[in-house]
């Protein structure tokens, strides 16, 4: 298969940009989204304690990250199996009660074709929607990317 990819670059007062093209081959395998980004509840940002994101590192290999995450809502359903599963109750005693969250996938991707990060999608008790996932990073994805809701973005998972 052959996909086209482009490289990016942020200018620091306006947003992402494209900045040039080229077309190569593609693993069959390899999974791609694009998503709009959308406003979260504000779960993650408050209640991503040193602990919770000691217990993030400590499950994917040392991926460092930061409070808070970018919410996705993708063009398709989120159909990656995910590297790793997390309960809620690994996090913390009373995070299930309070998020309604009780189990994460968490899958290692690549936005924009060089920025490291984990796609983040929770299983609540009343279900969550198949084609939205938080995007956690080592960088807050917003500011640096200037990003704002209604924006697209495009990752794929490694």
């Amino acid at each position: 298969m052959r996909v086209e990819t482009r490289r990016y670059s942020r200018p620091s007062s306006s947003p992402l940009r494209v900045t040039g093209s080229s077309t190569r081959a593609v693993d069959s395998v390899q999974m791609e989204f694009t998503g709009e980004v959308v406003s979260g509840q504000g779960l993650a940002a408050s209640r991503m304690t040193d602990t919770v994101v000691g217990v993030i590192q400590a499950l994917t290999g040392g991926m460092r990250v930061i409070p808070g995450t970018l919410n996705l809502l993708l063009d398709q359903d989120f159909d990656s199996p995910g590297q790793w599963t997390i309960p809620a109750s690994r996090l913390g005693d009373a995070w299930e009660s309070a998020t309604g969250q009780s189990v994460y996938r968490i899958s290692r991707i690549e936005i924009v074709g060089e920025i490291p990060a984990l796609a983040i999608q929770a299983k609540e008790i009343d279900g969550y929607p198949p084609d939205r996932i938080e995007v956690a990073s080592s960088i807050h994805l917003r500011t640096m990317l200037g990003l704002e809701n209604g924006d697209r973005i495009r990752f794929r998972v490694l």
